[in-house]
This record gives C-alpha cells, sequence and structure tokens, in this order.
C-alpha cells in the first residue's frame, strides 16, 4: 500500500533546504523550546560533507533570555554524546560521506534541540526583575497616568501585601498585577499574597498573575498559580490589557 499524497505533502512540508552562504541550510523536524525549527548548516560537496547546528542552540537560549557566562563550554556534553565536536558556539558533525550525510543532519540536530532543551531547565534564568521591567514597560507605555507600582493591598488576614503594578481602570477598579517567572519562592509568596487579598471580597479589585512564559511551565505550577489569581502569559497580555484596564 503506497502513502497517501496528503501525507506525503505533509511530510516534505516539514523539511528544506536552501543556500545559505557558503552551503546549504536544512529545516528538520527537531523543535527548539520556542518551537522553531533546528536548522543546520550542511558545507561540503562530491562525497564530504560537514554539518553544524550554525550557532542555534547558543541562539535559542539567548532568545530565552539565558545569560551565556562560560560560553560554550556547556555544548561539549552534548556534542561528545553524538560523537560530534564544538567549534565557535555551534555543534559540528566530522567530514561525512554522502551515505552518513542523513545520519550526520539528525544527530547535529538532536544534539542542538537537547542542548537549548536541557540548558533551559536546569541552567539560572536572568534575575526576575528583568521580567517585571518587561510588563513594568507596558503598562507605562499604556496607562503612564494610571500605573502604581510597589502598593500596599491588606490581606483578609489583615496582613499587607505589597503588588507589583497596579491599574486604575475606567470603571474605577484598580487591576493589581503580579509579575512571576517559574521559581517555587516567587510561585509561593504571590499565591499567598493574591489569595489572602481575594478572600477579603473587595469588589472593587480585579487581580491577575501574569506569568513569564518564554519560559517551560509545568502544568501543576500553572494550576497553583491560578489558586491566587486567575492568570495570563505574558505573551497574551497586551491584547488583554484594554480589556482589563476598561
Amino acid at each position: 500500500m503506497s502513502c497517501p499524497t496528503t501525507i506525503q505533502q505533509a511530510v516534505a512540508s516539514l523539511v528544506g533546504c536552501k543556500p545559505h552562504g557558503d552551503g546549504y541550510l536544512v529545516h528538520t523536524t527537531c523543535l527548539y523550546p520556542s518551537n522553531d525549527a533546528v536548522r543546520v548548516l550542511v558545507r561540503g560537496g562530491k562525497d564530504q560533507f560537514v554539518v553544524s547546528d550554525n550557532g542555534g542552540a547558543i541562539a535559542a537560549l539567548e532568545d530565552a533570555g539565558l545569560e551565556q557566562a562560560g560560553g560554550d563550554r556547556f555544548l561539549h556534553k552534548y556534542a561528545r554524546a553524538q560523537g560530534l565536536r564544538v567549534e565557535r558556539g555551534a555543534i559540528i558533525s566530522p567530514p561525512v560521506n554522502a551515505e552518513n550525510l542523513p545520519v550526520a543532519i539528525l544527530l547535529v540536530a538532536n544534539a542542538s534541540q537537547e542542548a537549548a532543551h536541557r540548558e533551559l531547565e536546569h541552567r539560572k534564568m536572568r534575575p526576575a526583575r528583568d521580567f517585571k521591567q518587561m510588563l513594568e514597560n507596558i503598562l507605562w507605555q499604556r496607562f503612564p497616568n494610571r500605573t502604581e507600582k510597589d502598593r500596599l493591598f491588606l490581606g483578609e488576614s489583615n496582613r499587607q501585601y505589597k503588588f507589583d503594578y497596579t491599574v486604575k481602570a475606567e470603571s474605577g477598579k484598580l487591576l493589581l498585577l503580579d509579575a512571576v517567572t517559574p521559581d517555587y519562592s516567587s510561585i509561593a509568596s504571590r499565591v499567598l499574597a493574591n489569595l489572602d487579598v481575594r478572600n477579603r471580597g473587595d469588589e472593587g479589585i480585579v487581580q491577575r498573575i501574569v506569568y513569564d512564559d518564554r519560559f517551560p511551565w509545568k502544568a501543576e505550577d500553572i494550576l497553583l498559580l491560578e489558586n491566587g489569581a486567575p492568570t495570563v502569559p505574558y505573551s497574551a497580555l497586551s491584547q488583554s490589557l484594554d480589556r482589563l484596564a476598561a
């Protein structure tokens, strides 16, 4: 039984190849944490080729906001595991012939993908204040005369909590926004604050927890955040603000 044309076309659309500098850029089915496809650079000709991730793993981590102290040293363990090497920030294959080129492409793409995913999970992210600054910039641009920083609110327990940002809505209600990164201490403290303030039942207050979705989150951590207040991923905040601040 032959493969249907629709399936063949779908598979063909997943990969591609185009000239790039002194080589060819090949799109693979591997994905970085951002869901961008891993692209490898193939150089050579006739019967000898070298495959490189063209610095893709490092670029993916930088795009996600990770510090790159130590340069490309962290890549070596991922490269060695696949019989590859690291050179000037790129994961590179040894020279291969045409028969082994498909394997080299897969090995480099997999190593680059694994390096980006594992490092994003385990390495220290930039301080949470960077994310708060991103949120602050949006609020000051959109509501320069209605935004207040670090305002205190009373919880049901009579304890006061400082919220990152407060926006006075056109309706007169107060929109309380907290910026949270995927760090347990950050999550726990903001859930407690939001829950205690919410339990006062003040109808003049609207609460939202904005989480940094540039980084992967565990489903259970998102559920924990929602125990405190409804959540908004940072990527969707801009389109939600007009409704929330109306």
